[in-house]
């Protein structure tokens, strides 16, 4: 198992599989199974972003418009993970303590 430490900004633990989230369609995809892996969150994403289970970017942070709706709907979130979209794959099963910030590979 791999542990990746990033920012907690909603508190919470997840397990799911990673939707890498690039595009629109990307976004459309997301399910509550899903963990939806972001190289940095943008408000047009952000209904759409409420489909998945939890929530990883690259960027973001505790006061931003994205961290507080996750925060009022309790999906656990975790920011600055350094090249998440990279370093996750799609299909891959993850961990996600928005409460510590810690990623947790399962595989």
């Amino acid at each position: 198992m791999s542990e990746y430490t990033g920012t907690g900004i909603s508190g919470g633990v997840f397990s799911g599989i990673v939707k890498v989230v690039h595009t629109d369609l990307d976004a459309k995809a997301l399910t509550k199974e899903h963990v939806a892996v972001l190289t940095a969150p943008q408000r047009e994403h952000l209904h759409l972003l409420k489909r998945a289970g939890a929530i990883v970017s690259e960027g973001g942070g505790l006061l931003g418009h994205i961290a507080k709706l996750t925060r009022e709907d309790n999906t656990p979130f975790v920011g600055n993970i350094a090249d998440a979209a990279n370093l996750f794959k799609n299909g891959e099963r993850i961990t996600v303590d928005g409460t510590r910030g810690v990623i947790t590979c399962e595989s």
